[in-house]
């Protein structure tokens, strides 16, 4: 089983195609656009990138994007992306926790919880210290990831759970197991995928296990205090409105913060 097997030629196609409805980066892009405006934001690095379904809007709305990512086979997806819509947007093969990109950004972004693949504390500070050489003063950083506590808290989490996924004459079956280690926030995640083209099932059935790491708001305030960022907010989910709440489930953790 490797790691990797999810972003193999073969299935970072079907990943893109089907894992994330384009309604719903749509949604997400809104929201980086408006706190993008607030501080003037004009260019834009977006880290894991992947195939660049964020990128790529926000290239539409204006914003200069580059996009970096470890993964080649999803970085040939979103050039591929870029160059049918005709969109001017680089991007790099590239770790986060090494960034080596000469130009300065007035924003980056990490989304769709990349940054939990940060498992030591070493590689955490890593990440943060090479974002803050490549923004400029004030800059901007989002961080989206799972908010795995407020499930554990709400007594909400999975350890097992199958979902369905569907797009026209595809759909992907998809068996999901969780092991949750609460000393170290350490998640271990395995999940099965089971592919159907026009109701046929396609003999090959791909395993991914993958291992991340849960993160508290006062975990991320910490670092950023000693990463040379301030907090600036938190949020529930991809909503300017929606704030952290103690009483209901927040399905993201969303942080927003400001190099100082």
């Amino acid at each position: 089983m490797k790691q990797d097997a999810l972003y193999s030629d073969e299935m970072a196609w079907w990943y893109d195609e089907l894992y994330v409805p384009q309604k719903v980066t749509k949604k997400q892009v809104k929201f980086l656009d408006s706190i993008f405006k607030k501080h003037r934001v004009k260019k834009v690095l977006d880290i894991a990138c992947g195939a660049g379904r964020h990128a790529t809007l926000l290239r539409k709305l204006g914003y200069k994007v580059v996009g970096i990512d470890l993964s080649k086979n999803m970085l040939k997806l979103a050039k591929q992306k870029a160059k049918n819509e005709k969109l001017k947007i680089l991007f790099h093969l590239m770790d986060m926790k090494n960034i080596k990109l000469k130009e300065k950004f007035d924003a980056a972004i990490i989304m769709f919880s990349s940054f939990m693949y940060n498992i030591t504390n070493e590689h955490v500070i890593k990440t943060m210290n090479s974002v803050n050489k490549i923004l400029k003063k004030k800059g901007i950083i989002i961080i989206d990831i799972m908010f795995t506590w407020s499930f554990i808290v709400n007594k909400k989490f999975k350890y097992r759970f199958k979902e369905t996924m569907k797009r026209k004459n595809l759909k992907m079956l998809i068996d999901n197991k969780h092991k949750f280690d609460p000393l170290n926030l350490i998640m271990v995640s395995t999940s099965t995928y089971k592919r159907f083209k026009n109701k046929q099932s396609l003999k090959k059935i791909i395993e991914f296990k993958r291992t991340l790491r849960s993160f508290t708001p006062n975990e991320f305030d910490l670092l950023f205090r000693l990463t040379g960022f301030k907090t600036l907010n938190f949020y529930g989910k991809f909503d300017i409105k929606s704030k952290l709440s103690k009483k209901k489930l927040n399905n993201r953790l969303i942080v927003v913060g400001m190099k100082i």
